[in-house]
């Protein structure tokens, strides 16, 4: 990358507005179905918890994946039950079939928004519980799984720095839930002025000419790790329930801009040579692209100024701390080479 601005990768921004909301806003008010966390990997280490599992049990979970994913089955006591993928980076159905009678439960991962069919897979496993991660698919309307998990953290959309959302959409869970809910931390002031001042260094390192210059540098002194790390619920902070009441009322918009900028740049992909556009989330949440060349698509995209990078490519590696055994999800190893993900905010 060189050294003129160019726009990450991900969004990462803490504008005024939202510092100001942040400090002196009315926080938002969940109806009694939500559950507002400090992040969505907390939300689904929750929905574990709540569903009293034996120790040890399969768990579901798509191996092409955020580590977060791993590790809050890990840390519920269960065992990850790792799936392949389809091409169109949505679950595999015949592999979820084939290791069905080793899992208790089950996360579908909308992964940058492309959807999974899970009133199908409701219908065909009707006593298998399903949480939904929608970490990459904010404005999904009417999920179907027990679950769903939302985030409003840094990168995703709505991009408001910190904060996740669960949501039961099956009543026998609300009360588990609720006890849960109800023991955990919330943000203290110096825990809430700690978490302003990070995310006013963020924004500034995620600034374009800043980014370019100064944040990728420190990127890529930063080893892959193993994946491995301990997740800590608390309860969403007032201050990101603030920016959140004013922000989340702008999303369509944000939804409908991300979709113009998709297909806008879907055109300049097409121009390079052996490539294949994924489908679009239902957010647009990226572009997502399996390349013969990446080399070439990244070129391409840097004299239009955009960043682009390699979403999830260690999930292989992450997964293998968690008990995965290489060749077990031939096409999740084989399109963690091939894909590339451009932003479009």
């Amino acid at each position: 990358m060189d050294e003129k601005a160019m726009k990450p990768r991900i969004q990462i921004s803490f504008p005024f507005a939202s510092q100001r909301a942040f400090c002196f806003g009315k926080p938002y008010q969940p109806s009694g179905d939500e559950f507002l966390l400090d992040h969505a990997r907390s939300g689904i280490l929750l929905a574990l918890q709540a569903l009293h599992l034996p120790a040890g049990s399969g768990v579901g979970v798509m191996v092409y994946n955020c580590h977060t994913v791993f590790n809050a089955v890990s840390q519920a006591g269960c065992t990850p039950v790792f799936l392949d993928v389809r091409d169109d980076l949505t679950l595999d159905l015949d592999d979820l079939r084939s290791k069905r009678t080793r899992m208790n439960a089950l996360i579908v991962s909308h992964l940058f928004g492309i959807l999974n069919p899970v009133s199908l897979i409701r219908e065909e496993f009707p006593d298998l519980v399903v949480i939904e991660d929608c970490a990459h698919a904010y404005g999904l309307k009417d999920p179907a799984g027990d679950f769903s998990v939302f985030s409003i953290g840094p990168g995703k959309l709505p991009s408001l720095g910190d904060g996740g959302i669960l949501i039961v959409n099956r009543p026998q869970w609300k009360d588990r839930l609720s006890q849960l809910y109800s023991k955990l931390p919330e943000y203290g002031r110096i825990h809430s002025a700690r978490l302003f001042c990070q995310l006013v260094v963020k924004a500034f390192l995620y600034k374009p000419w800043v980014y370019s210059m100064l944040t990728v540098r420190l990127k890529r002194r930063r080893n892959a790790s193993s994946g491995v790390e301990k997740i800590n619920p608390s309860r969403m902070s007032e201050g990101i329930r603030a920016v959140y009441e004013v922000e989340r009322h702008c999303v369509d918009k944000q939804i409908s801009r991300h979709w113009e900028n998709a297909r806008r740049l879907s055109g300049e992909v097409e121009k390079v040579k052996g490539t294949r556009l994924l489908p679009l989330g239902v957010n647009a949440f990226m572009l997502v692209v399996e390349c013969v060349d990446r080399s070439a698509l990244i070129a391409s995209m840097q004299v239009l100024g955009l960043e682009t990078g390699t979403h999830f490519f260690h999930c292989i590696d992450w997964a293998r701390s968690f008990g995965y055994r290489p060749g077990e999800c031939p096409k999740a190893e084989m399109l963690r080479h091939q894909l590339l993900m451009i932003p479009v905010y």
